[in-house]
């Protein structure tokens, strides 16, 4: 058996990248995704009366609204991936974003906000 002093064993712990604290987690669930929705023109907020989504191949999720300038993933928690995102709203085009990449640290995604600029419709 090979028998090393402590501090050269923490030195070589060290310096090797390892950690030999835990990683502690919290029990929250973070959304994956929220969209910010502004009025291209004006800067207003136009997430009111706005409808949504989020795709990842044959998954889907609705957005829904919980503010006046931001919209929600309702049930997608906690789940990394690359994403295309719609918004809709009337009176506007149809704003897209494709490839909208969340990844995870050890516990949970990183949850990421992107902007919708609306171009009002012709």
């Amino acid at each position: 058996m090979l028998r090393l002093p402590v501090a050269t064993l923490i030195a070589a712990l060290a310096t090797s990248g390892c950690s030999w604290a835990p990683t502690v987690c919290t029990d929250e669930a973070r959304s994956t995704l929220s969209v910010q929705v502004r009025d291209a023109r004006t800067g207003e907020p136009a997430a009111v009366g706005a409808r949504g989504s989020i795709r990842e191949g044959a998954y889907t999720d609705s957005l829904t609204v919980v503010s006046p300038s931001a919209m929600t993933a309702v049930n997608t928690f906690e789940r990394p991936g690359t994403y295309d995102v719609t918004v809709t709203k009337p009176g506007y085009r149809t704003w897209t974003a494709e490839d909208v990449r969340v990844t995870a640290d050890a516990c949970h995604v990183r949850s990421r906000s992107i902007l919708a600029k609306l171009e009002p419709a012709p």
